[in-house]
């Protein structure tokens, strides 16, 4: 029988082979490890927005007893959402809520007074009267960013105006909501 001289070809193959599963193994480790904390970063970005959004809520139910400070006359969305945090911390009441610090202006958008809500007991309709609420997060983790969000709320109003349009129905509460962004 002939003996065949390898000289170490088999133990070299194994040993390429075994190399490049270790550096498949590495990189699907490293990728997990990326989508995890890609995924973590959004869910902390989605409980954020839904936090903001519960305080939303709560000013918006309490709209007639905002503090006179924090109405500001109306400004285009695009414009507020260029201010700077010194802005918001001159002309804006704040607070916190679960630990996210929060800014908020109302902007009263005025009176339908062809948009009845209710009928009064002396038979007058009680009119919606509008604000633009616009609230300015500010990010509770490192690497998030500034969240801006804003809604239109109607409320009821006892206007004695003349309507001289079509009479229409208006629900009591919000009418919109939306993020706006900042072109920065």
């Amino acid at each position: 029988m002939k003996t065949i001289n390898s000289q170490g070809f088999v133990f070299l193959t194994v040993l390429v082979f075994l190399q490049l599963l270790s550096f498949l193994g590495l990189s699907a480790l490293m990728s997990t490890t990326l989508l995890t904390r890609s995924y973590t970063h959004d869910w902390q970005h989605t409980e954020t927005r839904m936090r903001a959004d519960q305080l939303m809520k709560q000013i918006e139910d309490n709209i007639n007893t905002v503090s006179t400070f924090c109405i500001i006359s109306t400004i285009a969305p695009v414009e507020l959402a260029q201010k700077t945090l010194s802005w918001w911390r001159t002309h804006a009441c704040d607070g916190n809520f679960y630990q996210i610090r929060y800014y908020y202006v109302v902007e009263a958008l005025g009176i339908d007074p062809c948009g009845w809500m209710s009928q009064a007991n002396d038979n007058h309709k009680l009119v919606a009267q509008f604000y633009r609420l616009t609230l300015f997060v500010l990010p509770s983790n490192k690497g998030d960013a500034i969240m801006r969000l804003q809604s239109t709320i109607a409320t009821m109003m006892d206007a004695m105006e003349t309507c001289y349009g079509y009479s229409h129905p208006v629900m009591r509460g919000r009418q919109m909501w939306r993020e706006i962004r900042s072109s920065r």
